[in-house]
């Protein structure tokens, strides 16, 4: 690692979930390639719900931190069950490209960066309980045809005039 790394122990990382309190309950926990990274899965408490009938959901938590110099510890909110390595690489990766991860690097003040993520993490906890009531309300709200087809030219646009429109259509209708 370069001289710039600062070792970070896993217990300083289990303290940003530790800051959520009776909230989350770690349900999982292990370590990848010898050690050199490790992660802790958490359940949100009070979030299984079904926003829309026959659809039930849950959140969790996926703390991932890497000592190998190439990667930051990790937090990041999900609605997926995580039961193997290739779906948490999946998670992680998913996160990554929706910029839905909190990211402190292994350089610098990391001991000052985690207990101010462990203060936004727990703010970041109660808002979340927000959502999931704003998505039952929003599920609640009836959508005309209209509506529907308006969103639905605004998501995939027709091409510009010189083009065949056909492709839009088909995805529209898909």
């Amino acid at each position: 690692v370069g001289g710039s790394y600062a070792i970070t122990q896993n217990r300083a990382a289990l303290e940003i979930l530790e800051a959520g309190g009776d909230r989350l309950k770690v349900i999982a926990a292990g370590a990848l390639d010898s050690g050199a990274k490790s992660w802790f899965y958490a359940k949100v408490a009070d979030t299984a719900q079904e926003i829309v009938k026959g659809d039930p959901t849950q959140s969790y938590v996926l703390l991932h931190t890497d000592h190998t110099g190439r990667g930051a510890l990790e937090l990041l909110f999900t609605s997926v069950r995580m039961v193997c390595s290739n779906q948490m690489s999946m998670i992680r990766n998913q996160a990554g490209r929706k910029n839905n991860v909190f990211k402190i690097r292994h350089s610098g003040n990391v001991e000052q960066k985690i207990n101010q993520a462990a203060k936004i993490f727990g703010g970041a906890l109660e808002a979340h309980r927000d959502f999931g009531e704003q998505m039952k309300f929003l599920a609640s709200q009836p959508v005309s045809s209209n509506e529907m087809d308006g969103f639905l030219k605004l998501l995939v646009p027709d091409p510009s005039e010189d083009k065949n429109p056909q492709r839009a259509i088909n995805k529209r209708e898909a």
